[in-house]
């Protein structure tokens, strides 16, 4: 299955359980701060290992970062921008902690917990959009050019929608009930789909290119 090659993720124990879903025990590497914080000779450490291939599919790094240097982070980058195809990057920590040029290259899940109140027609808009085909697609589009000035947010709040629906199988982001976890495809694309379209409006790319492009790629899966 295909996965991205690095997320940041606020929630520790969604973060493990991401973790056991993709690679075997003994390919999952966790790291701890050797001090107070993640320092840059504990990342160089990684950049060297990552490279020695897996026994198994993949090679997972997670990193308790809630606490880790500039100097750590910058050394990260290049294992970031270039990393083998084999290897994923998991950071833990509030996204506050990290350099934009670390944000730029992850995809970012933050905790439901600690995620800020979206509103009520947000939501409607995204459970409709599941909901609707390609004819509906400039209707969707016209809607997030109103929200234009919060659209991080939105998407930030639609990356979430399908990692619940991705960790627990149910269409309520709010709910965690016991049904069975389902592993889905499409909803990992569709969070992929989405970050691609926040780094393009990060690099000042159009608005409404990207946007009605998102949709529609969302829309095929």
């Amino acid at each position: 299955m295909e996965i991205h090659h690095a997320y940041i993720i606020e929630d520790k124990d969604y973060a493990l359980e991401f973790a056991s879903k993709y690679a075997k025990p003994y390919d999952i590497v966790y790291v701890i701060p050797e001090k107070t914080s993640i320092g840059v000779e504990q990342i160089r450490q990684i950049n060297s290992e990552i490279f020695i291939k897996p026994d198994g599919e993949r090679k997972m790094y997670i990193l308790e970062a809630y606490d880790i240097t500039e100097q750590a982070q910058n050394a990260l980058l290049k294992t970031l921008e270039e990393p083998p195809g084999y290897a994923v990057i998991i950071l833990i920590g509030k996204r506050s902690t990290f350099l934009n040029t670390i944000l730029s290259r992850v995809i970012y899940i933050p905790s439901y917990v600690n995620f800020p109140k979206i509103e009520e027609d947000v939501v409607q808009f995204v459970k409709e959009f599941e909901k609707s085909d390609f004819a509906s697609i400039f209707d969707h589009y016209r809607f997030l050019e109103e929200k234009k000035e919060k659209i991080e947010e939105i998407l930030d709040f639609m990356q979430l929608y399908y990692r619940e629906q991705m960790l627990n199988g149910t269409q309520e982001v709010a709910l965690r009930s016991n049904v069975p976890k389902v592993c889905d495809v499409n909803n990992i694309n569709k969070i992929l789909i989405i970050q691609k379209a926040k780094e393009n409006l990060r690099k000042n790319a159009n608005f409404q290119i990207t946007i009605e492009n998102m949709l529609i790629q969302m829309r095929k899966k």
